[in-house]
């Protein structure tokens, strides 16, 4: 994993193309690996599994991306992305030796609690109020926006306060995007709500959550609910 991470943040000058596509597609399932062999699978909640779904997912996206798009600053900043959660889950792996994965993002245990609690609330809402709050957490254009987290729990905070609301045209778009979210396994909405409150769009991250989980299925990675140490196959 350590070999894997140093590759890629050396994307922008010594690793070649080659080498960094090849440690973006396999950094998932060594990871994955890492996780079954040492029995902590098994303990993780589903909110980690479907992020760590996602997050191989990710990586034979990146992959891809690395070898038809070349060095561009696009797939330097998904790079950036897949590096900070591959270090995050090294991490968990290694809790003994966190000070060897300095790139993990120092909040994100906390991120991942805080989206259950969020999704736990979000739960409770009247469907009126659950196509409401998605559609009000809709970013706005321009640059990212800060306080989406504290958005998200005001915006919960007033749902259980106030009467039901009608629906309006203005619901109807994301009416459905609400009820594709409900179909989803539960991990998968925390994760999806854990993205929308660091700032992603509801849309938008509802078709990644789709794209990924097509991805890892057609992979043969068994990784959307709890598996028992499948073989994964090489991209």
């Amino acid at each position: 994993m350590r070999g894997a991470l140093d590759l890629l943040a050396a994307w922008e000058t010594t690793t070649t193309v080659g080498d960094a596509a090849a440690a973006a597609r396999d950094i998932g399932p060594l990871l994955w690996r890492e996780l079954t062999l040492r029995c902590l699978w098994d303990a993780l909640p589903a909110r980690d599994h479907a992020a760590i779904s996602w997050f191989v997912a990710h990586g034979l996206q990146v992959g891809h991306a690395c070898v038809t798009q070349g060095k561009t600053e696009r797939v330097g900043a998904e790079i950036a992305e897949l590096i900070g959660e591959a270090a995050h889950w090294a991490r968990t792996c290694d809790l003994g030796a966190a000070n060897r994965w300095p790139e993990a993002p120092p909040r994100r245990s906390q991120y991942g609690r805080a989206a259950q609690q969020l999704w736990n609330r979000y739960q409770a809402l009247p469907h009126p109020w659950k196509t409401r709050v998605m559609r009000e957490m809709e970013p706005l254009p321009g640059p990212p926006h800060k306080g989406r987290r504290l958005l998200f729990a005001t915006l919960l905070t007033r749902a259980e306060k106030a009467p039901v609301p009608t629906t309006s045209t203005a619901d109807q778009p994301t009416d459905a995007l609400v009820r594709s979210f409900s179909r989803r396994p539960a991990g998968w909405q925390i994760e999806i709500i854990r993205r929308i409150a660091a700032g992603a769009s509801p849309c938008r991250t509802s078709s990644a959550a789709d794209e990924a989980i097509q991805i890892v299925s057609r992979q043969g990675v068994r990784l959307i609910q709890r598996p028992s140490l499948p073989r994964i196959p090489r991209p």
